[in-house]
């Protein structure tokens, strides 16, 4: 019988002439669920390559996960033994010592107030280790900085208007000791010895990169205060921070939690708008139930025909949804394949540039073998209730009065 209903959805796929009407609606019903297949897959793959390409950003540029001190100052030497010792995830550590001051250069105006960035003190050794940002150097390399050398992101050394090489001041606060009620306000002048570009902006405009040594003349009792980690992929993450949390009673934070509303959105619009074009995809698959209508109302008398010859309605109603599926499939595999086609363009060539509130330079697109799947699948089981919504019309066939009226 299953043979029997394909045949019979064969034959009704040949449309015949005179069929312009169905003809023309089955044309339509083609296309809508290829535009809708199209659109669902590719704005999931734009949305899912969003989320990759920032994710992949940020993971480089922050470490897998931050040790912080909020009061005391970190001894880092025994504390990388104990990690080293307790978890062996840990591939790599590194330190940091964090300070706020202002920063100018000769070239600005006078009237020009000093940038305020952060001032962090690093191993570059280490730092090579844990973050990506020795790749991120347009200028110089991490080993530039010196006893009076920093690296500065290229958004600060243009608004400084100044080039590797070319001094700067910068202006800090001395800490205040006991019932001190002045603030002395000192200066330094430091080289720039390297220029970086990671294109997240509290990094290149607010963010300047300098040795321990040098970070010591100006805030000799700060200390670690941070300590960046690198972890193996093939470890599970979550269980090793709570680990970390609970044998060093400090707070570990994974780069995702020092951007958790970023993380939130990208992941509530890749769902939302899969969700709509989902919908919409939906009303497209309903010109299915259009064209079956049609079809069965213009089949009666054949329908008929093969009821009273003994046909069984189970092996007509087969036919009917095959021929619905099969439209359906055609049409989605095609939308798919131009998805993938469009994906792979501006994956290959990114034409298509996005202003700087974004993460992103040029629109993304990741296509994955599961949202094809996915896509796939959801548009195949719209179409099938959407035919089995439709052959139920078969039901109320009257055989007699269809064979004595237009037999």
């Amino acid at each position: 019988m299953k043979s029997l209903s394909w045949y019979l959805a064969r034959s009704y796929l040949s449309f015949g002439k005179g069929e312009y009407a169905i003809t023309t609606m089955a044309l339509i019903s083609f296309t809508s669920i290829a535009i809708g297949s199209f659109a669902l897959a590719l704005v999931t793959a734009v949305m899912n390559g969003f989320q990759t390409s920032i994710h992949e950003k940020m993971q480089n540029i922050h470490p897998s996960a931050t040790i912080y001190s909020y009061k005391d100052p970190i001894s880092f030497v025994p504390l990388k033994k104990a990690i080293a010792q307790k978890f062996p995830e840990v591939t790599a550590v590194s330190p940091y010592a964090i300070g706020h001051v202002m920063v100018q250069s000769n070239a600005m105006e006078q009237d020009e107030l000093p940038a305020v960035v952060q001032l962090k003190a690093f191993d570059p050794h280490a730092e090579s280790q844990t973050t990506s940002l020795s790749k991120k150097m347009i200028h110089g390399s991490l080993d530039d900085v010196g006893e009076n050398k920093v690296i500065i992101g290229k958004t600060l050394a243009n608004t400084l208007e100044a080039q590797i090489g070319d001094p700067i001041t910068i202006i800090y606060i001395e800490q205040p000791s006991g019932k001190q009620r002045s603030v002395p306000v000192h200066q330094k002048e430091s080289i720039i010895g390297g220029i970086f570009e990671t294109g997240i902006d509290e990094y290149d405009n607010g963010t300047i990169f300098s040795s321990f040594n040098f970070f010591n003349e100006l805030f000799p009792d700060h200390g670690i205060t941070q300590i960046g980690i690198a972890i193996d992929p093939n470890a599970e993450t979550q269980s090793l921070i709570i680990s970390l949390r609970q044998f060093l009673n400090l707070e570990v934070l994974t780069w995702k939690d020092l951007y958790l509303p970023l993380v939130s959105a990208l992941i509530l619009e890749k769902y939302a708008m899969f969700l709509i074009l989902l919908l919409i995809t939906l009303v497209a698959s309903m010109n299915i139930i259009a064209l079956l209508f049609m079809m069965i109302t213009h089949k009666r008398s054949d329908i008929a025909i093969l009821r009273a010859m003994g046909l069984k309605q189970s092996t007509i109603t087969h036919s009917f949804i095959l021929l619905g599926l099969t439209i359906s499939a055609a049409a989605c595999i095609c939308g798919l394949a131009a998805a993938c086609a469009a994906s792979w363009i501006l994956e290959k060539y990114p034409f298509i540039k996005l202003p700087d509130v974004y993460y992103v330079s040029h629109l993304p697109a990741r296509m994955e073998w599961s949202i094809l799947i996915i896509v796939f699948i959801l548009v195949m089981c719209i179409t099938a209730l959407a035919s089995w919504f439709s052959v139920r019309q078969i039901r109320s066939i009257n055989i007699a009065n269809v064979l004595r009226f237009e037999g």
